[in-house]
């Protein structure tokens, strides 16, 4: 693990940017288009081919990437990785891989204001939310499956998380699904409001 002075990149796009550029030297094109080829698109917004200009003109200005010596001074040349630029990208991957960080899903968020929604409202949100996720598995499983005949495994293990998360995610819901139609979880506003007035009673 890195010690606190250790060189650390935070953004997850600079990070996918200087493991690119620690293969090989690439302009910003070559990059986004190796990101786009590997699926990263699912981790990571690369829709804009300018925000991977963008890193990369920071990553430049920070030292952790460099312009190759031979190459044009615009932004269309080949860049590579700087010594620094492999330190950060070592030190924060396994600083990232090795410490739990807490992070604030907005989904996480809604599931604990449920009550402040009807059984029936939530029961066609998640119904909604769940339909959506087996469109994303299917379409998950489908580039995995075609990368797997090009890329080794240890390139694709994202996905594999990607995957596991949205099947325990599916689970979930389906699982909360079953019981809000059979009345088994289920809740009123006048009986949510009479615990919140004990509550206040109890700390008075």
């Amino acid at each position: 693990m890195s010690d606190s002075g250790a060189l650390l990149v935070r953004a997850p796009l600079s990070l996918f940017v200087l493991a690119a550029l620690s293969e090989q030297p690439m302009r910003p094109y070559g990059v986004h288009k190796r990101l786009r080829e590997r699926g990263k698109q699912s981790v990571v917004n690369i829709r804009n081919r300018n925000s991977v200009q963008q890193t990369m003109t920071r990553l430049e200005r920070d030292g952790y990437i460099r312009k190759m010596p031979d190459e044009p001074r615009d932004s269309s040349g080949r860049f590579e990785a700087t010594e620094s630029g492999h330190e950060a990208l070592r030190n924060t991957l396994i600083e990232t891989l090795a410490a739990p960080a807490k992070e604030y899903p907005r989904f996480d968020a809604a599931v604990s204001l449920i009550a402040s929604l009807s059984p029936d409202e939530v029961e066609g949100a998640l119904a909604a939310r769940l339909a959506a996720i087996d469109d994303e598995l299917e379409a998950l499983y489908r580039v995995v499956a075609d990368a797997r005949r090009t890329l080794p495994r240890v390139l694709l293990l994202d996905d594999d998380l990607h995957c596991a998360m949205l099947q325990a995610e599916h689970t979930w819901i389906r699982q909360t699904l079953i019981q809000l139609r059979a009345r088994s979880l289920t809740w009123s506003t006048e009986e949510l409001k009479e615990v919140a007035g004990g509550t206040n009673e109890q700390h008075e």
